[in-house]
């Protein structure tokens, strides 16, 4: 049997219709999951029978890419529990990956910076704006602010900033 399953235009829209309307159910199915990735863009996964047979379907829908299928296909053949990346939590961190090995005193001021309210306020606000107002010019101004300070935008994790021995 083929693989490429090609899913009807009609039962894309469908889908499409059920969620913007805020519902899970459609005529052929139901949406079991909405992932969303940030104000504009989604995953919407879930199953639908068409002459039958029971697929599995994962859509993206969104200003990245438009309305893209992903996965569509037979539900006894679908693999379905893949873990999800979950939206991270940008930071600004270091510039120089090595700072807590080449200047030691400049990372413990950076690590004061962390816990600072200026700073929190000023990641909450990034992730925030990310979130809600995606865009070239938020991230410009976020990595601009940062290499003004000698920083860049990362995740931050304290274990990448320690010394084996």
């Amino acid at each position: 049997m083929n693989n490429l399953i090609e899913m009807p235009e009609n039962i894309l829209q469908e889908i499409c219709d059920a969620f913007y309307n805020d519902k899970t159910e459609f005529h052929h199915g139901t949406i079991t999951e909405t992932i969303q990735r940030n104000i504009c863009n989604y995953t919407l996964k879930g199953y639908l029978e068409l002459d039958g047979l029971e697929y599995y379907f994962e859509i993206n829908d969104g200003d990245w890419s438009g309305t893209e299928i992903s996965q569509f296909e037979l539900a006894e053949n679908a693999i379905t529990g893949k873990e999800e990346e979950p939206i991270s939590i940008l930071s600004f961190i270091p510039e120089n990956p090595f700072l807590h090995i080449s200047n030691p005193a400049i990372f413990q001021a950076y690590l004061s910076w962390r816990k600072s309210e200026w700073f929190k306020e000023k990641e909450r606000n990034y992730n925030y704006d990310r979130f809600f107002q995606p865009g070239g010019q938020i991230e410009k101004y976020y990595r601009n602010w940062a290499a003004e300070k000698g920083m860049t935008v990362g995740v931050f994790n304290i274990k990448n900033y320690t010394i084996n021995e």
